[in-house]
């Protein structure tokens, strides 16, 4: 009955079926999270964060806010998404600038949001324009996805926007 031929076939039909299972790919964590967390912005100051730590995560992770909340839970999406005038540099300064004339020349007026997200990776991005944003506890929710599926952040970082308190310093 078990003779020497059945067992190969039974081994062979075992390994084929075996072998010829999907395989996954991929991999998304459900403990993806933001270093510096809180993440702390001066009004008016341009700051960039890091990105999610994907904790063994098949990169790269797309990103996409799903609602932004102010600390009493209300929507605060136009709070930050709003384009704001800020005035920008249209080009490089060089030694040849050396006018108040031609220092303005390379000065424009532009329209900017306070807040982005890097859609690959996570990276926050506040802009100059947070000068509009009141002071103030943010929280944000995010889909993270990659190929093997998404993963829903419930408040994945909270921006803690404060009033601008010390300019830039050289250290001396």
């Amino acid at each position: 009955m078990f003779n020497k031929r059945n067992i190969l076939l039974l081994a062979t039909s075992t390994l084929l079926a075996w072998g010829c299972q999907k395989i996954v790919h991929g991999y998304l964590s459900d403990r993806i999270f933001y270093q510096v967390n809180p993440f702390v912005v001066q009004q008016g100051v341009t700051t960039v964060s890091s990105s999610l730590v994907a904790d063994g995560s098949t990169e790269p992770l797309h990103v996409k806010v799903i609602s932004l909340k102010d600390s009493l839970g209300n929507d605060a999406d136009s709070i930050l998404n709003t384009p704001r005038n800020i005035v920008t540099y249209t080009g490089t300064l060089t030694p040849a600038d050396s006018t108040i004339a031609l220092l303005n020349a390379k000065l424009k007026d532009r329209y900017v949001r306070p807040f982005n997200i890097a859609e690959i990776g996570g990276r926050l991005q506040f802009t100059a324009a947070t000068t509009y944003v009141p002071a103030g506890t943010y929280n944000m929710d995010l889909l993270v996805s990659n190929i093997r599926g998404s993963e829903t952040l419930k408040n994945a970082c909270q921006i803690n926007i404060t009033p601008l308190t010390n300019t830039y310093n050289a250290g001396y």
